[in-house]
């Protein structure tokens, strides 16, 4: 079974400074908040030109109060999907598909494994709340984060509204914690001959058995699109 997360419309990645944007997906019904591990809260994404980097960071499992450990479930995969637009309509088409899980050694210490991540050499794997390189540019992190989602309503006034209405005094989710999955790229590891297209990017989580391999990307349907 896959659960997702669904997110604005397209956004245009085009303008020389960092650009942010966001879906949240807090405060589910109970049969997808049951499965904490697997509920997603918010997917972000945002390129720096000047510093040709590409960031996605997945949170999940929030809510938490201050204390509360980092959760990890070795059964549940994680997939984060880019849909590149290049001059045609998006589709459910999965050009890019980065694949996240998490492992337990026999001391008890939890691990993570990124597969897919664009540009990299190979499977980037390490211990969690540790941040694990790939080469000059490419990074991976996942752990205990603070809750970043600050401004319930200035959210919906911007889908309402099509324009930015955050403001920073707003913070609804203040003193909540989340588990984050932070990847970082190469812009150039998504453009499509040296441009930067429109992409539509989403977020899914499945229960797969440990035992079972993730190295083979998995299906997958339903979009969080990003424009």
């Amino acid at each position: 079974m896959r659960k997702h997360l669904a997110l604005l419309g397209a956004v245009v990645f085009s303008t020389p400074i960092a650009l942010l944007m966001m879906g949240s997906d807090h405060q589910d019904g109970p049969s997808t908040t049951a499965d904490v591990p697997a509920d997603i809260t918010d997917l972000y994404a945002w390129h720096d030109s000047t510093a040709n980097t590409f960031d996605i960071v997945l949170d999940f499992a929030g809510l938490n109060p201050p204390g509360h450990a980092a959760i990890y479930d070795p059964d549940v995969l994680y997939a984060v999907h880019i849909n590149r637009n290049n001059g045609g309509a998006f589709n459910n088409h999965t050009d890019v598909e980065i694949d996240v899980r998490f492992a337990r050694n026999a001391a008890g210490g939890w691990g993570v494994q990124v597969v897919g991540l664009p540009g990299a050499s190979g499977p980037i794997a390490g211990n969690v709340e540790t941040t694990m390189t790939d080469g000059a540019v490419r990074k991976v992190y996942a752990g205990l984060r603070d809750d970043p989602f600050f401004d319930r309503d200035g959210f919906h006034a911007s889908l309402n509204t099509g324009q930015l209405m955050f403001s920073n005094t707003h913070d609804h989710f203040a003193g909540t914690n989340v588990t984050a999955i932070v990847l970082e790229m190469a812009l150039t590891d998504v453009t499509v001959n040296g441009t930067l297209p429109q992409l539509s990017i989403w977020a899914t989580t499945g229960r797969i058995p440990e035992s079972n391999s993730y190295l083979t990307p998995k299906p997958s349907h339903d979009r969080l699109a990003m424009r």
